[in-house]
């Protein structure tokens, strides 16, 4: 059983991905205490889907993410199409 299931989640995700790339801006460089981090960003209603590409060594995915969670809403609150979290 278990056989099957791996390659289904696989097929799964993937689609998943493709999704995402009709969404997707072209990269954007974001400035950090730590350094560059380079952004992939999406339609301002996907900022969830913001990820980071590159990161400088010294900091974690998570932060990394964190960043271009956060630049997706402030672009987000200036396009106008909502408002960007409080938190």
């Amino acid at each position: 059983m278990l056989r099957y299931l791996a390659p289904a989640a696989l097929l799964a995700a993937s689609g998943c991905t493709d999704v995402k790339r009709a969404y997707e801006t072209p990269p954007v460089a974001v400035s950090t205490a730590q350094g560059a981090v380079t952004c992939q960003l999406y339609t301002p209603n996907a900022v969830l889907w913001d990820r980071a590409l590159s990161k400088p060594a010294t900091m974690s995915d998570a932060d990394a993410n964190r960043q271009c969670r956060a630049e997706g809403e402030l672009r987000r609150g200036k396009s106008g199409t909502g408002s960007p979290d409080p938190s």
